[in-house]
């Protein structure tokens, strides 16, 4: 895998659009690296996934927006998806294609009613079923968020998470607590995970593949 840090910022933001072909259909680009546009069937409904890239981004997130508005916890009464975990945990080092891949595809596994069903062209109240609708992983390994320790840390905390991160119970409670606090660290542990370090060197050689054919 090529050094993040010897990439561009280019480069950089050329890798994440990158991502966006590869892990979803039927992409349209809108404006050249600034707007793409998704159509996809959600129980028996057509929606489309607008994907803003602002002039800071993969540094700033992206701005997704679902048309037409639908009634969903990831979703404000704008059509903008705002709680997606993929959104919420973006960084530099996120891949946009399977941020997006994992929107949909909660949209596709739990169809959403569509807001212009309930009432006229204003949002209803979430449901409690919809508020208790389980967001699926956007990533094939999941966030190391997820399984960070409480303030009061005791090995027993760490059954489940070392289960899945074996590389945690390595570490000692001052280097968790850091792991904990700090979020470069995260992503310099989540990096290190030998089978992160192969997810990614398959996701560039593919990505290579990809420009060597639109050249």
């Amino acid at each position: 895998m090529l050094p993040r840090l010897y990439r561009t910022e280019a480069d950089i933001r050329k890798r994440q659009i990158n991502t966006l072909m590869i892990f979803n259909d039927n992409v349209v680009e809108v404006i050249e690296g600034e707007e793409y546009e998704i159509s996809f069937n959600s129980g028996g409904n057509q929606l489309c996934l607008k994907v803003i890239l602002g002039k800071d981004f993969p540094k700033e997130k992206p701005t997704l927006k679902v048309l037409p508005v639908v009634i969903h916890p990831w979703v404000n009464g704008h059509g903008e998806v705002t709680s997606a975990p993929g959104l919420l945990n973006f960084t530099i080092h996120s891949d946009l294609g399977r941020v997006v891949q994992a929107v949909m595809r909660e949209f596709q596994r739990t169809p959403p009613p569509l807001a212009l069903n309930h009432s006229n062209s204003v949002v209803s109240p979430i449901s409690d079923n919809e508020k208790r609708a389980s967001p699926i992983n956007y990533q094939s390994f999941p966030s190391i968020k997820s399984f960070s320790p409480p303030t009061h840390i005791s090995q027993s905390n760490f059954t489940y998470q070392s289960s899945t991160f074996p590389e945690l119970a390595l570490l000692s409670l001052e280097e968790l607590q850091l792991l904990n606090e700090n979020d470069d660290r995260q992503d310099e542990f989540i990096n290190e995970i030998p089978q992160i370090k192969e997810q990614n060197k398959l996701l560039d050689d593919l990505i290579l593949q990809v420009e060597e054919l639109a050249g």
